[in-house]
């Protein structure tokens, strides 16, 4: 064990290092509801985000009838608007 003392160390490293960004996506969501809640008002439930997530995720199958979905995005112009 003494003689992979270094892989050992830097294997930690590695685990802090995704430990902490894990952290800053947890902030950057918090800070994204707090911006949403402060310029429309409402407030958003964590676990319809999670839902909203995990069907962006998922890919729409097209079939040859279909025609390309739109897109439902939303712009700051759209946002200061309301």
């Amino acid at each position: 064990m003494m003689e992979d003392s270094k892989k050992i160390t830097a294997g930690i490293n590695y685990i802090l290092v995704a430990r902490y960004l894990e952290r800053i996506a947890d902030h950057s969501c918090n800070i994204g509801e707090r911006v949403v809640y402060m310029v429309t008002g409402e407030r958003m439930d964590p676990a319809e985000r999670k839902k909203e997530l995990t069907n962006d995720l998922i890919a729409p199958v097209k079939t040859r009838d279909q025609e390309e979905p739109e897109e439902h995005g939303s712009n700051w112009h759209e946002l200061s608007e309301k």
